[in-house]
């Protein structure tokens, strides 16, 4: 009889829940999740579209801020919440003006 690790037991999530968070690791407040309360955020749209004139494929836009490609997907998609350090470091690496993005 073996050890359970981290999350086969399947209480992992509760665990989370119980502690304030969602699956995604983004707290909660009531209903609503805090990452889409922010203030302005760039929207997924924008995002694709920018990736798509720096020439940029998703994998490429993904290794330049250190996120893998599904993270980088679901941002284009509108499924996550774009963090405002990975607009920052992708604009930095393609010589952008963050400010025009981000607050």
């Amino acid at each position: 009889m073996g050890v359970a690790r981290r999350g086969e037991d399947g209480r992992g999530k509760a665990r989370q829940a119980r502690r304030g968070w969602d699956w995604q690791g983004e707290a909660r407040l009531g209903s609503h999740s805090m990452a889409w309360q922010a203030g302005v955020e760039m929207k997924s749209e924008q995002l694709k579209t920018l990736r798509k004139e720096m020439g940029l494929s998703l994998a490429e836009a993904a290794r330049q801020v250190h996120v893998t490609s599904r993270s980088w997907a679901r941002y284009e998609a509108g499924d996550r919440r774009i963090p405002d350090g990975v607009v920052h470091l992708f604009c930095i690496q393609n010589g952008l003006d963050h400010k025009q993005y981000i607050d």
